[in-house]
């Protein structure tokens, strides 16, 4: 509502709208409607020529929940065009590559965010599920440590608890 509201405001500067309108998008994932999340990327998309790899990236996941791969590769690529640095893109890539079964390219892309940002969980929680499906369970278990030792917020695709049920999952 406060957005909203705030969208109303007559003084404002271009970027502050920009930043409301983006807000907003992620405001509605977190609140758990991914449809209207959707709706406002549009809207976004129509209104501003560029958008950068954050938004571009935090767009990606949104796309990725709702199981829309192709509109999440999409912008997931376009983010990494503007920012082929940029960790949380190429943990996007990597998600919608093991959502594939793709998990050779999961795994690069994984290793890839890692290696940019050493504290990425996500990546480094998928890269031990992979372990684990390939029989490696004493690297996967090194990987949730790592996973483990990162901050975990609201923003990670996984939770803390999601990460130490693998672990213990693997002492069974």
């Amino acid at each position: 509502d406060l957005l909203e509201k705030s969208l109303t405001v007559k003084k404002r500067s271009a970027l502050t709208e920009k930043n409301i309108y983006i807000t907003r998008v992620t405001a509605f994932w977190l609140h758990g409607d991914l449809d209207r999340a959707t709706d406002a990327i549009t809207e976004v998309e129509k209104r501003y020529e560029y958008l950068s790899a954050s938004a571009l990236t935090t767009f990606g996941f949104i796309y990725i929940l709702k199981g829309d791969l192709q509109k999440a590769a999409e912008l997931t690529e376009k983010a990494l065009a503007d920012n082929a640095d940029y960790s949380s893109a190429w943990d996007n890539l990597g998600q919608i590559k093991f959502r594939q079964e793709d998990f050779t390219e999961a795994k690069q892309a994984f290793e890839k965010a890692v290696l940019l940002n050493p504290r990425m969980s996500d990546s480094l929680y998928y890269i031990a599920l992979i372990e684990i499906k390939d029989g490696n369970i004493e690297t996967a278990k090194k990987y949730l440590s790592q996973a483990l030792e990162c901050n975990i917020t609201t923003f990670n695709t996984v939770s803390r608890e999601e990460i130490e049920n693998t672990q213990k999952n693997l002492e069974i």
